[in-house]
């Protein structure tokens, strides 16, 4: 499902001198998408412009929405590059955000997840693993994965190197 192609803010955005880093951050990672999309690439290089999306989708979120946040929170003023004041400027964001979002989940959805399962691979719960392959995955987490997280990181989900 596609939302409406026109917009109606587009015509302060074009009258604006300016380009607003966080309109023109949602185009980036869209062309890091259709990077996934590309039929050439195989399965883990999709994969990986997939991966690469949704990092950048989180931290967009945790650090410039939030910044946005702290404005309308405190109704401080702020006019973004693009023209548009705190609350026009963050429904035009949120909508061009569950854009990208839906073709984001879409292409996952659609293409990477068959596309894995002709080759084989196949995403599951670890509740459905027999006793035996849930042994195999905690080996594996504790010797390739456990390794690589910071101490930080494993106090805070509660996991200890024993």
């Amino acid at each position: 499902m596609k939302l409406a192609v026109g917009d109606k803010y587009d015509s302060i955005i074009q009258k604006s001198d300016l380009i607003s880093r966080d309109l023109s951050w949602v185009k980036f990672n869209e062309r890091v998408l259709d990077q996934s999309k590309k039929v050439e690439r195989g399965i883990f290089e999709k994969l990986k412009f997939l991966a690469i999306t949704a990092s950048n989708l989180d931290e967009f979120f945790m650090i410039r929405v939030g910044s946005l946040y702290n404005y309308l929170d405190y109704e401080k003023e702020r006019v973004d590059y693009s023209g548009l004041r705190e609350d026009p400027f963050k429904e035009k964001l949120m909508k061009d955000c569950q854009q990208f979002h839906l073709d984001q989940h879409n292409h996952f959805t659609k293409v990477v997840l068959p596309e894995l399962h002709q080759e084989g691979i196949s995403l599951c719960n670890v509740s459905k693993l027999t006793e035996s392959e849930q042994e195999i995955v905690k080996q594996y987490f504790l010797k390739a994965i456990y390794p690589m997280l910071t101490p930080m990181s494993t106090t805070a989900i509660g996991l200890s190197p024993s």
